[in-house]
């Protein structure tokens, strides 16, 4: 049921909050939101369309070398 919610056409992989938020006017279970999040974070579709919100990679930068022996 949680997964049809999710990958349907009309809700297209939406974020958990709302899943629960639409599935709880029906129905609800033990540990509904638990089991919601883990089928969303193990979601491919969903792993594949995350935004990354780590700061990008820069360039190395060379260390400057003294010659103090």
């Amino acid at each position: 049921m949680i997964d049809d919610h999710h990958k349907s056409m009309i809700y297209e992989h939406q974020s958990s909050n709302k899943i629960i938020e639409r599935i709880s006017r029906t129905y609800y279970f033990s540990k509904m939101r638990k089991q919601i999040e883990d089928i969303i974070r193990k979601c491919d579709v969903c792993i594949c369309m995350k935004h990354n919100r780590h700061k990008l990679y820069e360039l190395l930068k060379s260390l400057s070398t003294s010659d103090h022996a």
